[in-house]
Formats: C-alpha cells, structure tokens, sequence
C-alpha cells in the first residue's frame, strides 16, 4: 500500500526539517505552504517536489490540510504538522497496519510538550487523534480545532506502550503560547456566528472558569507542576478571550472604537485650535 504525509506550513523554518526528516518511510510528503516568507519552502524542497500554495485562512489549518488530501496519491494517508515528529517503532507500526484490510483509521496518542515538559494531564494525554486512514475515510472539520469525521474501522493505538505515541513539540514558550492562543481564537469566531450564540457576561465569565477548573482540577493539571497551572490558565483564558472577541464583533468592535477615539480626539484638537 502506498502512504502519502500531508503537512502543511507557515513559515516553519525552525521546525519543518525535523519533521521531514521522520517521513522518509512514506512514499510521498504532499506540503500544503501557506506562503511562508522564510526558508520554509526551500527546506521543504530538499525533501519532496510536491509543494502546493495555499492562501493563508487565519489560524485555521483544517482548509489546507483537506487541500493535501486531495493533493496525496497514497491508498493511505499521514497527517503530521510540523511541530510534530514520528518516531521510527511508530511508524514501523503503520506501515504494518496499512496492509491489513480490516483497519480503516488509526487514532493515536499524542505525547504532548508544553515549555519541554510532557504534559500527562490538564485533558492533554493521551489526546488521541485519527491522523493515519485510509483515503476517503476521514474528512477535515473546516473549524479550528474541529474533530475529523471519520468512516469504516477504526483502530487505537495503547497509549501505555510509549513507542505508539506522535511526538509533539506544542509550545516552546509563553510569547509563542499567547500568540497562538490570540490567532485560534479569532479563528473560532466563525463558530460563533454560524451557531448564532447569544452572549452575555455570565457565559463569559462561566466558559474561562469552568475551562480552567476542568484542566487543572477534574483533569488534574496540578500535578504537572507550573506548566500545568500555566496550560489551565491559558486555556481558560482562550475561552474567555473567544467571548471577548464576539461581544466585539456583535457590537461593531474596531470601528465603534474609532468613532469614539475619533471623537475624543477632536475635542482635544479643537481645545487648542480655540487658544
């Protein structure tokens, strides 16, 4: 069978050898570049000359990655970000799987790092996801951070044998951690209109504490030490700042800002015009 990596990118220099480099085993790497204005695409290009421009969509990578699907000429299909890496036992195990024609998707476990920390609890392990499938088996959600729709027999991988798991290089640090958190949840405002949610104060305040009460008490995050209260606080945080952002959007955000900068701005200037 024939296995094709999908990764997409956006000026990944730092990060997109690496991850090459732990996909020599398949038979092609299709990379969707979201015109990245560093090395990105030259380093790409030691590897595979399968490279797609895809327009940039704000945060939300689910678009280019089904771009990459449609792209990928495999029976199977990896799909692997570039913070991400597939350790060799791994991937030995999927090629294996591949040929078995009772298996349609494999959902394997994640070993998440945040600030270089495996992050075991706050909801983050084993986080398991269907990143391996056979060819028309699993669609992309179009949110952020949606779930993959999957079809046929699905396998999952044991997170207890440590050689199953994806590796992922999530957040090195908080600038980038907050960066991120402030791109997805922009993003996520689509979800918000399409549903047509109402907001209120209430709801606001309720979906950052009970995201942060969820990750570090029920989840557990207390006990991964202070990078597990900052992932808990961050989280809810995220949630909070997507309410934030749609209270803005329902009342006119930027522009009724403007009008009343703007305002306030010519009585300044006409104060010193009239001296």
């Amino acid at each position: 069978m024939r296995i094709s990596a999908v990764v997409h990118t956006l000026n990944e220099e730092n990060n997109i050898e690496a991850c090459l480099k732990c996909l020599g085993w398949v038979d092609e790497i299709i990379v969707v570049d979201m015109h990245s204005d560093d090395r990105t695409v030259e380093i790409c290009g030691k590897y595979t000359d399968k490279i797609h421009s895809f327009e940039r969509t704000g945060g939300i990578v689910e678009p280019a990655r089904a771009f990459g699907i449609g792209k990928a000429g495999g029976d199977w299909i990896l799909i692997i970000d570039a913070d991400e890496r597939v350790p060799r036992a791994l991937a030995d195990r999927l090629r294996e799987i591949s040929e078995d024609p009772g298996c349609d998707v494999v959902e394997i476990p994640f070993r998440n790092y945040v600030f270089g920390k495996w992050m075991r609890h706050a909801g983050m392990y084993p986080d398991y996801h269907p990143r391996f499938f056979r060819k028309g088996k699993v669609e992309p959600s179009e949110l952020v951070h949606g779930k993959f729709r999957t079809d046929g027999n699905v396998l999952r991988l044991d997170a207890a044998d440590e050689s199953n798991h994806i590796v992922h290089f999530g957040y090195s640090d908080c600038f980038q951690y907050v960066e991120k958190l402030n791109r997805y949840s922009t993003a996520e405002l689509e979800r918000f209109r399409a549903s047509g949610r109402k907001f209120s104060k209430m709801n606001m305040i309720k979906a950052g504490f009970y995201e942060f009460r969820r990750r570090y008490i029920s989840k557990k995050g207390y006990r991964d030490g202070v990078e597990g209260l900052i992932v808990s606080v961050c989280r809810g945080f995220y949630h909070f700042l997507v309410y934030a952002k749609y209270w803005e959007h329902l009342n006119a955000g930027s522009r009724k800002v403007d009008e009343a900068y703007g305002a306030i701005e010519r009585e300044i200037i006409d104060g010193h015009e009239k001296k």
